[in-house]
């Protein structure tokens, strides 16, 4: 407790005094200000009392709850980061080209060939074939022996079948291709199982199998038939062909015949063809062949020759010179036996010569040839 002495003319003093107490005591001492009578009339005395303030009951106020933080969310963790390979684009796939196509050659039905000069015995025979062609041929033999049905019994009792092809209306001197089959069917440029082969000229450079130039025209084809050990048969005939187009004339072979216009028998008689490709050099270059032919004024041809090295001779030869066929050494006769007319003749020569290319240029001429009288 303090007490102080104060006039009564300081009420000012009075109110900050208790303004400094209270700060002297804090906010929790209650300050008491009482006055009393001073010593004298004029005086009195400030009592200041600062006890313990009570405590002011206040309703509790209930402390929030206290929250509980949510649980971190644990992160799944991610996947190991797999490396990315790079797939390597697959190449392009390469088209396969497509197999090539056979080429089907239209092959007009063989019909029964009209056959001559008909030979043989205890043979059944049928011969079919292309009595026209023009590049396709064909021929087909059906043969047994008797008593049979060729068509039935194609091959029953025979050994074998050959045949023979002749440039010209007649079967004589060397023939263009023969071949010889031992097995039914039996066809003329082999196959029969089940067809004959087709030959076509105009895939072959318009040759035979032998190499040899086709020449358009009349042809004959020999046809004979042999039975086996057990039998005799034997057949025997021709048929008559017209094969190949006209070649077309080609500009491409350059060539010159050399010959006399007039002979006689008692004089050595040459002929010669020089033939070479336009862009040859020399003779015979660029050149497959020259095929000579020689006709009587009948039309019968007495010589046929095929020669494929320079220098190009009806008679042979050529290297270096050509062969000469002198007809009173050779009893009068061609090499093919053929007798020379008697007197003055005309003959018509004609060359056909082929290139490598399979151009074809032909020539013809004519000339006189004295026989013996």
């Amino acid at each position: 407790m303090a007490h102080l002495t104060l006039q009564r003319s300081f009420p000012i003093l009075l109110l900050g005094l208790a303004v400094a107490v209270l700060n002297a005591c804090g906010a929790t001492k209650e300050v008491v200000i009482t006055t009393t009578p001073g010593p004298t009339a004029t005086e009195r005395v400030l009592i200041v009392t600062a006890t313990e303030a009570p405590a002011i009951a206040t309703d509790a106020v209930p402390s929030a709850p206290t929250l509980t933080p949510a649980p971190t969310e644990t992160l799944i963790p991610p996947l190991p980061t797999k490396d990315v390979v790079a797939v390597p684009t697959p190449p392009a796939k390469t088209a396969i080209p497509p197999l090539p196509t056979k080429e089907v050659i239209a092959v007009p039905s063989l019909r029964k060939l009209d056959v001559f000069a008909v030979d043989g015995q205890g043979a059944e025979v049928v011969a079919f074939g292309l009595p026209v062609v023009k590049t396709l041929l064909s021929i087909r033999v059906a043969a047994c022996a008797t008593p049979c049905d060729p068509i039935k019994q194609d091959g029953t009792g025979i050994s074998e079948v050959s045949f023979k092809f002749f440039a010209g209306s007649e079967a004589t001197g060397d023939p263009v291709y023969e071949h010889t089959e031992k097995n039914a069917a039996y066809c003329a440029f082999g196959g029969g199982e089940p067809d004959c082969t087709v030959w076509d000229f105009a895939q072959h450079r318009n040759q035979w199998p032998t190499g040899k130039p086709l020449i358009p025209g009349a042809h004959v084809v020999q046809m004979t038939v042999r039975g086996n050990d057990q039998n005799n048969a034997f057949w025997a005939a021709e048929a008559l062909l017209s094969i190949g187009e006209p070649p077309s004339t080609r500009t491409d072979i350059l060539s010159k015949i050399d010959y006399l216009r007039e002979s006689d028998f008692t004089q050595p008689f040459v002929i010669r063809v020089a033939a070479r490709a336009a862009n040859g050099a020399k003779d015979g270059d660029g050149i497959d062949s020259v095929h000579f032919e020689i006709f009587d004024e009948s039309g019968q041809r007495v010589h046929d020759r095929t020669e494929r090295t320079a220098k190009f001779c009806a008679f042979g030869g050529g290297e270096p010179d050509c062969t000469p066929w002198l007809f009173s050494e050779h009893n009068n006769q061609w090499p093919s036996g053929q007798a020379l007319a008697s007197s003055e003749h005309s003959y018509t020569l004609r060359v056909t010569v082929l290139a490598k290319n399979g151009a074809t240029k032909r020539d013809q001429v004519t000339f006189k040839l004295s026989g013996p009288s």
